[in-house]
């Protein structure tokens, strides 16, 4: 959460893209993890895989998500 904070995007990737997509294990941090993972990548102009892991959610925050994958 630090290293997004401060804009550090790619270690924001790095920390949180396992828990994101599952690689790691099944975590109760996953949706939040997905989430920044989405919107580092998109700070990076990385639209596609931003849209990918905002589509790819199914946690209460899902809709919302959906909304934000058109946006960009």
């Amino acid at each position: 959460l630090t290293y997004f904070e401060t804009g550090d995007y790619d270690n924001t990737i790095q920390w949180l893209e396992p828990i994101a997509r599952g690689t790691s294990g099944e975590s109760e941090w996953q949706a939040g993890a997905r989430y920044l993972t989405a919107r580092s990548y998109e700070a990076l102009g990385k639209i596609e895989q931003a849209r990918e892991l905002y589509l790819a959610d199914d946690s209460p925050q899902a809709t919302g998500n959906k909304l934000r994958a058109e946006w960009v």
